[in-house]
């Protein structure tokens, strides 16, 4: 069975395709923008088959975005949030040619809210949390 720690490198792996975007598999203290980082489950659903070890991992991905100017990041943001294309994170998330570790059976983007102004080590960025639901 596949790890939090594993899921959340997988993730980063996914994500790290696409070009410009700095991932972070951790929670760090600080970021360099536009960036891209894998936060800890909001919910874990256990055995969800019979006789099988199935569990659906709801994980976060939040992403910033540099303030400088509104519309050049809300621009940049409405870019990561395309459900298809190169620089899309649904796309980057559910890609199954990027080849993963921890086993899991499906990864998803399921949601994103929290659309606003997020602070990271006292820097102020635009941002928003995209839920990804990994089985495995």
């Amino acid at each position: 069975m596949a790890t939090l720690s594993q899921i959340r490198t997988d993730l980063g792996t996914r994500l790290a395709a696409i070009n410009g975007l700095n991932i972070y598999p951790v929670i760090p203290d600080l970021i360099e923008e536009p960036a891209g980082v894998v936060g800890m489950p909001a919910e874990i659903n256990y055995d969800l088959t019979m006789g099988s070890v199935v569990s659906v991992w709801m994980i976060p991905v939040r992403l910033y975005v540099c303030r400088y100017d509104a519309e050049d990041a809300q621009e940049m943001l409405d870019q990561y949030l395309e459900a298809s294309g190169a620089l899309s994170v649904k796309a980057a998330v559910e890609n199954t040619a990027v080849a993963i570790t921890s086993g899991w059976h499906v990864a998803r983007v399921s949601t994103v809210r929290d659309f606003g102004a997020y602070r990271v080590g006292n820097i102020d960025y635009l941002g928003c949390e995209l839920t990804v639901e990994v089985v495995a």
